[in-house]
C-alpha cells in the first residue's frame, strides 16, 4: 500500500509540516514492513516561505485550484503535478491543514460524506486513527478545487484535518499529525 501525507497546502499552517518532518526524522526505513510512504511536508513552498495562505507569486489558494493546469500559474502547475504524478500512486491520502492566521476551527480530522458504505467506513476508520477530539463529516462540493475532492474522485481513501489555528504551532496538532500518520501506516501494513 502507498500512503501520501501532505502538509503546507496553505503557507500559514504549521502543524502538518512540523509533524510530518518529525515523522520523517523519527522513521527508520529498515523498520518498514511493506509498502510506500510519500511525504510532502510543504506542498505550497512559495506561500510557506511568505507565511501566507495564498501564493505570493500568483495570489492563488492552492486548495481551490485542483486538478490544476500544467500551463497555468505556479500554483496551478504544482496542483497538476500532484494530480498527475503523486495522487495516482496513492491508496490513502492524508491532507493536513490548520486554520492558519485567519481562522480558528475545531481540532478535528475530516472527510466527505459518501454514499458507498464501504468507502464511508474506510474514511471513518482512517480518520479515527489520529485520535483528535472530533471528526467532522462534511458535504463535498464537487468542482470546488479541493485536494481531497480530487483524491476522492480517483477512488482514494482520503481524509483531511484542522490541527491548529493562529499561524502558530499547536503542540497537540503536531502530535496528531505525526502520530496519526504513523497510526495510519500501522493500520495499512507499512
Amino acid at each position: 500500500p502507498t500512503i501520501v501525507a501532505i502538509g503546507g497546502t496553505h503557507g500559514d499552517e504549521y502543524e502538518g509540516p512540523v509533524g510530518l518532518k518529525n515523522l520523517i526524522n523519527a522513521l527508520d526505513p529498515a523498520g518498514l514492513v511493506a509498502g510506500r510512504l510519500i511525504v510532502i511536508p510543504v506542498l505550497n513552498v512559495p506561500a510557506f516561505r511568505a507565511n501566507r495562505r495564498d501564493s505570493p507569486l500568483d495570489g492563488a489558494n492552492m486548495n481551490r485550484v485542483f486538478p490544476g493546469n500544467e500551463r497555468g500559474t505556479i500554483t496551478q502547475r504544482i496542483a497538476r503535478f500532484l494530480t498527475d504524478e503523486v495522487l495516482p500512486r496513492a491508496d490513502v491520502v492524508i491532507d493536513l491543514h490548520s486554520g492558519g492566521a485567519g481562522f480558528e476551527i475545531i481540532r478535528c480530522m475530516s472527510f466527505h460524506r459518501v454514499d458507498d458504505p464501504e468507502t464511508y467506513a474506510a474514511f471513518k476508520e482512517t480518520a479515527l486513527l489520529f485520535g483528535t477530539p472530533f471528526v467532522m463529516i462534511y458535504t463535498s462540493g464537487m468542482g470546488s478545487g479541493l485536494l481531497t475532492e480530487e483524491a476522492e474522485a480517483m477512488g482514494k481513501i482520503t481524509i483531511g484535518s484542522e490541527l491548529g489555528y493562529g499561524a502558530s504551532t499547536d503542540l497537540a496538532g503536531v502530535r496528531w499529525a505525526q502520530e496519526g500518520t504513523r497510526n495510519v501506516m500501522r493500520h495499512y501494513g507499512l
